[in-house]
């Protein structure tokens, strides 16, 4: 049987510096590292991340796009109802602070928004909600196969923001895959604690 297919599309935005010196690039390939390491583990779901992507601002998103629908398809997503799911990485710029969700239509995009916006608002770093709306002229939420979400995770250029975001890259990325898991309506997955080897006494003493 299929499993439920997710792919991480973080921001390929490389000209979007960050106050403390990196890119929106950088730091959402780092969220979607995470969360890709932390769903991985998870026998239950199969998980991509999309790799990094150049050219104009058409040709990367139609790169991460691609990826997406070849992932999802090669995996047996979106079809005879296995969730397929497409998040888009980013974070926002301008002045602001707070989280920012986008989805397309009513139906699994919508509820996935919802439930990471949510996530994201109760972790107890003290996000601003700047609400969670649709989105429907969003080329990552327009052209993907899967149900696609985009979410502005803060504010790269307020210094408070951003050092909130780099300081709590599991704790965001916990907050991603327990939305994910709400949304499938699947208990969340704990990894299995594998204790460390047995030592061996008569070995020792050889």
């Amino acid at each position: 049987m299929s499993k439920p297919v997710i792919f991480i599309s973080p921001s390929s935005q490389s000209g979007n510096n960050c106050v403390l010196g990196d890119t929106e690039q950088d730091h959402c390939r780092i969220l979607g590292a995470e969360i890709f390491r932390l769903l991985s583990q998870d026998p239950r779901v199969i998980v991509g991340l999309c790799p990094i992507v150049t050219g104009t601002e058409n040709a990367r998103l139609s790169s991460a796009v691609w990826y997406s629908d070849e992932f999802v398809k090669s995996n047996g997503g979106d079809v005879d109802g296995i969730p397929a799911y497409h998040i888009s990485l980013h974070t926002d710029a301008g002045g602001g602070t707070g989280i920012t969700s986008f989805y397309i239509g009513s139906g699994t995009s919508k509820l996935l928004a919802q439930n990471i916006h949510q996530e994201l608002l109760n972790c107890g770093l003290g996000y601003n909600d700047r609400g969670c709306s649709e989105r429907a002229t969003l080329y990552e939420l327009k052209n993907p196969i899967a149900s696609s979400v985009l979410i502005e995770n803060g504010f790269h250029d307020n210094v408070t923001e951003a050092t909130k975001f780099h300081n709590n890259i599991n704790k965001l990325a916990t907050c991603y895959c327990i939305a994910i898991y709400k949304t499938l309506n699947i208990d969340r997955y704990v990894a299995p604690v594998i204790p460390p080897p047995t030592t061996n006494t008569d070995l020792d003493k050889e």
